[in-house]
């Protein structure tokens, strides 16, 4: 087991400019315990160095069965969750392997949503986490409550019955009425005197009439634009002989392919000593990337 000094050293090496001291550095912190862990997540959130970023993912990931401690493990998921949001691809294909060792509700929602994510390398890694923890690849949609019972509406009372009218008493006939006076003739008026004729209007001056617009002519749309499939651009050869290839970055599995020697391939991510490759067809598939030739 390493000793406090070499943790402390190991982990300034992640940042290294030599590749040698980077890889002693990464290979000493696999075999550390889990005090180690919260200097790798200090790492992870606060480093300048995306190749230490990296690095401490996967340490993590190796190192994850060793975390025992709640409040470790606690602030070692959260910091991972952060990794998988990052603009980093490899960082957020690094991330999910962890947090499908570490498990629990928050690490299965966050390996849910990067099984989302663009990258088909984040996808893979989200899913192969899901599935060593036994979750399901999509949340289960929430259970709708069922709406409550209405209640029945009240009855009303009917209206009670309106008694019948009391006959009417018979008037009194009126007293008879005195006749009027007479009443004098009015005096003839007076005739009216005839009225001023009224002056012609003048008529009213023509309006003068707006042309009406001719409507715009319509622009014609334009073609749609066709989409360039990306050119097929290998960086990478099979060895001599050829390799093996896995589907996850884990020696202890079997096998899932031979790989036959001279065979182009893409490197579209790494793990530590891993590489996830990609053929011309498709396929994809993770190999030792130390083994791979450079092609010229």
């Amino acid at each position: 087991m390493t000793t406090d000094i070499d943790i402390k050293k190991s982990i300034a090496d992640l940042s290294s400019d030599d590749m040698m001291e980077r890889a002693r550095a990464e290979s000493n912190l696999y075999e550390a315990d889990q005090d180690a862990a919260p200097l790798l997540v200090e790492v992870l959130l606060h480093s300048q160095s995306i190749v230490a970023r990296r690095k401490a993912a996967w340490i993590i990931y190796k190192m994850a069965p060793r975390i025992t401690d709640r409040l470790i493990r606690e602030q070692t998921i959260s910091a991972l969750i952060e990794s998988t949001h990052d603009d980093d691809q490899i960082l957020r294909g690094n991330a999910p392997w962890g947090l499908g060792v570490l498990g629990g509700n928050k690490a299965i929602a966050a390996l849910q949503a990067a099984a989302q994510d663009s990258s088909s390398t984040v996808r893979d890694a989200a899913e192969y986490g899901l599935k060593q923890l036994g979750a399901p690849l999509v949340a289960p949609a929430p259970l709708v409550a069922p709406a409550p019972l209405v209640a029945p509406a009240p009855l009303v009372a009917p209206a009670p019955l309106v008694a019948p009218a009391a006959e009417a008493t018979p008037a009194m006939p009126a007293s008879p009425v005195a006749p009027a006076k007479p009443v004098a003739p009015a005096k003839p008026a007076t005739p009216a005197k005839p009225a001023t004729p009224a002056k012609p209007a003048t008529p009213a001056k023509p309006v003068a009439r707006v042309p009406t617009a001719s409507p715009a002519p319509q622009t014609a749309s334009a073609p749609p634009l066709a989409v360039v499939a990306p050119a097929w651009a290998p960086t990478h050869l099979v060895p001599p002989g050829g390799m093996a290839a896995w589907d996850a970055p884990d020696p202890s599995r079997q096998p899932i392919v031979q790989l036959a020697e001279w065979l182009e391939l893409v490197i579209e991510s790494s793990a530590g000593d891993w590489a996830q490759v990609r053929a011309v067809n498709g396929w994809r598939g993770w190999v030792d990337g130390r083994r791979l030739v450079v092609r010229r």
